[in-house]
């Protein structure tokens, strides 16, 4: 199949990147720009923040989820940090150099499972948030303390306020 176009940024028969002619009400796609979560207390990173992995934490599980609408699965979510946790394989027996394209696509990961409707736009933040959040070995190594402690409270919050234990909780987030 011939693809016109495809110089100035056009994919498929005539039809701009994102879908169908005229899908979206004429908005293009624009990436997302994620801040950084503070991992440290100190420019020098030997002292994780103190209280990323307690109030930081619990602050954000409760945020992610009380979200609107439904709740994320907790299975989705022991899945991204089964992922971490695989990536910290790698850094341990390898580096964090031979890590850090895996790291790099995990907002990519959290966007794939947003798209499909897996996790919720602020579960989609956390996540994306998280990796932009690692530079090196020591961001990475508080990345995954963060991202456990923030899965505990998760799950415990999960348990407690009568969630399926891993199911999603009726409707979208509309």
């Amino acid at each position: 199949m011939t693809y016109r176009n495809q110089a100035q940024g056009r994919m498929g028969p005539g039809r701009p990147p994102g879908g169908r002619d005229g899908a979206g009400g004429g908005r293009q796609a624009q990436p997302a720009t994620w801040q950084p979560f503070s991992l440290f207390e100190d420019k020098e990173k030997t002292r994780i923040a103190g209280n990323l992995l307690d109030q930081e934490a619990e602050k954000w599980a409760c945020d992610i989820y009380n979200g609107r609408g439904r709740r994320n699965s907790v299975t989705q979510l022991r899945r991204f940090f089964s992922e971490i946790r695989r990536i910290e394989k790698i850094v341990r027996k390898k580096g964090f150099d031979d890590a850090k394209p895996l790291i790099r696509m995990f907002p990519a990961r959290a966007a794939y499972a947003r798209g499909r409707d897996n996790i919720t736009d602020r579960c989609q933040e956390f996540l994306s948030r998280l990796a932009v959040s690692v530079g090196d070995g020591k961001d990475f190594e508080a990345a995954v303390r963060f991202f456990e402690a923030f899965l505990g409270y998760y799950i415990y919050l999960d348990k407690t306020k009568g969630g399926a234990g891993g199911g999603r909780e009726g409707g979208s987030e509309g």
